[in-house]
């Protein structure tokens, strides 16, 4: 066995292991190894006895004053009286340093207050959905929801305008339509645009005529966070009666007919259904339970396949789309929601009973 084989047992003997029969016979000839041994073991000794002298020794009055040459001197009677190897106590010294910077860098970490405001906006009488801003990504800086509230639908739109250091301006436009009425976050364009100033911590209420209003509040992160993570609270089973279309994809053979990238709705209740909209092609609606002339489709975990006209397609969403393998969906080509724009793609939900408001599209 050579030194450099031993040198790894070293270490272990001096914890209280048992090493190899080989390496003990070896460090019990080796000079070299026995030096390395006793050097660990001061080493530990040495540890201990200034831990002792940290543990009993006095408190003394403290004082503000610096001394001068005062580090220098410590630095110098350590060097000069510790009794360990030098290299060993300059070793330490240098992780103490890294551990320390480590630390501070984690602390800051910690407290950073990001690059994405995280909103959570609630209706009184809805449920709550997030809506992450980029400061920085003009992409990601803008969110928008239409969504059964009570007894009419609530549509809304959240434009990030500006950071000033905690606080951020925002430009919302809100619309709250009777029960039959239809909207969604992309025909707010005749409803002027309110600026707030908000910093999250606080809670932003925005009156919506009809409605009340939306409670908003807020927290800081560092990165954009996935939409359809937060929208399923880490919750990736579907409940029964549950139909889910996170962040979908729908493709036609191998060609991506429409991304709906962050874009995700759940119908939660038996009788609801979901839909989404896809400009120059039509109107898909999905649902649990059977749909008059809608066809078969087929679920299974993130993937839903059907049929249409003999073409193949398969919806791909961010997570389970529903506990049962049936799937039904209507499609209804050369239409579109009315007040939907015929170049905006839309998703929706909806009361089983009460299909898609629609109108006709000229080719």
């Amino acid at each position: 066995m050579t030194c450099n084989e031993a040198a790894e047992l070293v270490s272990a003997l001096c914890d209280g292991e048992t090493i190899p029969r080989e390496a003990a016979e070896h460090i019990g000839v080796c000079k070299a190894c026995q030096a390395l041994l006793t050097e660990y073991l001061e080493i530990g000794a040495e540890l201990r006895r200034v831990a002792s002298l940290a543990e009993y020794e006095a408190v003394g009055p403290l004082s503000l004053k610096r001394k001068r040459g005062a580090i220098p001197a410590l630095w110098q009677k350590g060097w000069q009286t510790m009794r360990i190897p030098r290299f060993a106590f300059a070793t330490l010294v240098v992780g103490i340093v890294a551990l320390g910077l480590s630390l501070a860098l984690a602390k800051v970490h910690a407290h950073s207050k990001g690059n994405v405001v995280l909103l959570t906006v609630a209706a009184s009488d809805g449920p709550s959905h997030p809506c992450p801003l980029s400061t920085i990504d003009k992409k990601n800086s803008e969110c928008g929801r239409g969504e059964r509230v009570g007894s009419g639908y609530l549509s809304y739109s959240v434009r990030l305008l500006s950071k000033e250091d905690d606080r951020v301006r925002l430009g919302v436009r809100a619309e709250f339509h009777s029960h039959g009425e239809h909207g969604s976050s992309t025909d707010l364009k005749d409803v002027a645009e309110k600026q707030y100033s908000f910093e999250p911590g606080e809670t932003l209420q925005i009156e919506v005529a009809g409605l009340g209003p939306l409670n908003v509040t807020g927290e800081w992160m560092d990165y954009m966070p996935y939409f359809g993570q937060l929208y399923l609270e880490h919750n990736l089973e579907p409940a029964p009666d549950e139909l889910r279309i996170i962040s979908p994809v729908l493709l036609k053979s191998k060609t991506v007919v429409m991304d709906f990238w962050g874009s995700s709705v759940i119908a939660d209740q038996k009788d609801d259904l979901a839909w989404f909209y896809v400009p120059r092609d039509g109107l898909y609606e999905l649902s649990l339970s059977q749909l008059p002339e809608a066809i078969e489709g087929h679920a299974e975990n993130n993937r839903l396949s059907f049929t249409i006209n003999g073409a193949s397609y398969t919806l791909l969403t961010g997570a389970p789309i529903a506990r049962n393998e049936e799937v039904w969906i209507l499609y209804t080509p050369n239409v579109r929601p009315s007040g939907a724009w015929a170049s905006h793609a839309v998703i929706g939900t909806e009361m089983l009973g009460h299909l898609i408001p629609r109108s006709k599209v000229e080719n």
